[in-house]
């Protein structure tokens, strides 16, 4: 079984502040040489917890990005389609372009919808 201990000062490869697991006698070795001390199971558990939090945090940092970034494209997109609209209305589009283009716009604005959707669940 290893024993957790925190590290108070460089000692060989780890730095002050950094937890190592070690056999119990090299442990009792490190400790006894003020080098670390033990970390209580408490102190652990929090970790873990503190852990999951940063990686949770960093989960929705990306899920958050992903969805700015689709807004993006999901504006230049309709922002193209648009255009296009507006530039065949103004040379006297028919009414099948239009409605083509029209649908078009809709069934990005669903595309997005559904993005935005799925990315709030994990």
């Amino acid at each position: 079984m290893l024993i957790p201990v925190k590290f108070n000062r460089s000692w060989r490869a780890y730095n002050a502040g950094e937890i190592a697991g070690f056999e119990p006698e090299l442990a009792s070795d490190i400790v006894s040489c003020g080098a670390a001390e033990l970390v209580l199971s408490e102190e652990l558990e929090q970790l873990k917890k503190s852990k999951k939090q940063v990686e949770h945090d960093s989960l929705d940092e990306r899920r958050k990005a992903k969805i700015n970034a689709s807004n993006i494209a999901y504006n230049l997109q309709i922002a193209k389609v648009q255009d296009r609209l507006e530039k065949k209305k103004a040379a006297g589009m028919d009414t099948k372009e239009e409605e083509r283009l029209t649908k078009k716009m809709e069934s990005e604005k669903g595309n997005i919808a559904t993005l935005i959707a799925e990315s709030k669940n994990p």
